[in-house]
């Protein structure tokens, strides 16, 4: 749970709570949606929360080990390696195509998705 306070465009001040995945969770919940729902928001969000992760994508990998070890956890894993699984794989190529759309460079942010989730990968199989 988390807890936001702040003003609102006609100067009221408002407070607002709302429940948050945990990012480990989040970017399996999101595998999951890639494959089933081919929207290019999904890998856009993995690639987003793999590039700005603290403090580091070993320390998500550990996160992410705990979870995805058996069941749907595992099953959701194994989808993040196949969609993310070369440069030119669709979760690259679609997460970069969903950034053009922010004003973001395509290929960059694709590249950037790759090497990301390659890292995470690389963290895991040490594990």
């Amino acid at each position: 749970m988390i807890t936001i306070e702040g003003r609102m465009p006609d100067g009221s001040v408002n407070q607002v709570t709302g429940r948050l995945v945990a990012p480990e969770a989040f970017i399996l919940i999101k595998a999951i949606a890639l494959d089933e729902r081919t929207k290019d928001k999904d890998a856009y969000d993995i690639a987003f929360v793999l590039n700005h992760y603290q403090p580091s994508l070993a320390d998500l990998a550990r996160k992410v080990h705990g979870l995805s070890r058996t069941g749907i956890g595992k099953e959701a894993l194994q989808l993040l390696r196949a969609k993310i699984r070369m440069f030119d794989s669709v979760g690259p190529i679609w997460a970069g195509r969903a950034a053009a759309t922010a004003g973001e460079d395509t290929v960059q942010f694709q590249r950037a998705a790759f090497e990301d989730a390659d890292d995470l990968f690389r963290s895991l199989d040490a594990i």
